[in-house]
């Protein structure tokens, strides 16, 4: 979610926090074999099983990643204003234009965002949620569950992120699900396009690489995976540009909590 609508939207519910941003130092020259979501590369059915599209009042609001046949993973902030009954989770798709016959959809019983999810500085923190569906999803080869992991990605290790969100600020979405790889940088390397620093431990500073390859806007909540295990979920594009930066969760500091509503 970009730094711009997140002031938008707190603008308007009359909670806008201040912030200061610092001077912004010159930007890191990352490469990436993977020339990929922003600039991303087709998916292919079956190829990210875990990922999810959750669709809020019949639109699609933000992604996701199946971590227990009856449980998703996302971020907190994209479904907020939404109840249960007005949510709805597909998978098992890589096109949004059609209906694929390896698709599944569930209606959700309920969502739990966690007990620490607030606003800091205009951005989101503690930035994850469960949804329990309806009914579990049948797992196939088009549809089944991510690991968690057991502690966070080493700093410049590159994950892999699916979305099917912009091309840019401005630019509409895509029917096609991309895919992308992204490198973990310092937290300190994000400050400066940010209204606050990241959180050690909490968040993860995710490269766009050469500026222009990785999540965007509209792709919060999707997942962050390496070796099959779940490391992010997109949280927020502190650019505001998708230029730079994008901020993660870190789902290696969640595993505990998740696990006390998915087992």
């Amino acid at each position: 979610m970009t730094k711009q609508a997140w002031l938008v939207g707190f603008a308007v519910t009359g909670v806008l926090a201040c912030g200061t941003p610092v001077a912004a130092p010159e930007a890191e020259s990352i490469s990436a074999a993977t020339q990929t979501i922003r600039g991303g590369d087709d998916a292919h059915v079956g190829e990210f099983p875990y990922h999810v599209r959750i669709l809020g009042r019949g639109v699609t609001k933000c992604g996701g990643a199946l971590v227990q046949p009856g449980w998703v993973v996302t971020s907190a902030h994209c479904l907020q204003g939404f109840t249960a009954s007005e949510l709805t989770v597909v998978m098992g798709e890589v096109r949004i234009d059609v209906t694929e016959p390896t698709q599944q959809a569930r209606s959700v019983m309920r969502w739990i965002p966690h007990p620490d999810y607030g606003v800091v500085d205009d951005a989101p923190l503690h930035d994850v949620a469960v949804i329990q569906v309806a009914q579990p999803f049948i797992v196939t080869t088009a549809v089944s569950p991510v690991a968690f992991p057991s502690g966070p990605p080493n700093i410049g290790t590159s994950l892999t992120v699916t979305g099917w969100g912009t091309s840019g600020t401005g630019g509409g979405t895509t029917t096609q699900l991309k895919y992308a790889s992204m490198p973990v940088s310092p937290p300190t390397n994000c400050a400066w396009v940010i209204l606050r620093n990241p959180v050690e431990g909490a968040e993860l500073c995710m490269v766009l690489v050469n500026q222009r390859i990785g999540a965007c806007q509209g792709d919060e909540g999707v997942p962050l995976v390496l070796n099959g295990k779940l490391h992010g979920v997109m949280s927020w594009d502190g650019t505001g540009g998708c230029q730079q930066f994008t901020i993660f969760t870190n789902v290696a500091n969640y595993v505990t909590w998740i696990r006390s509503y998915t087992g």
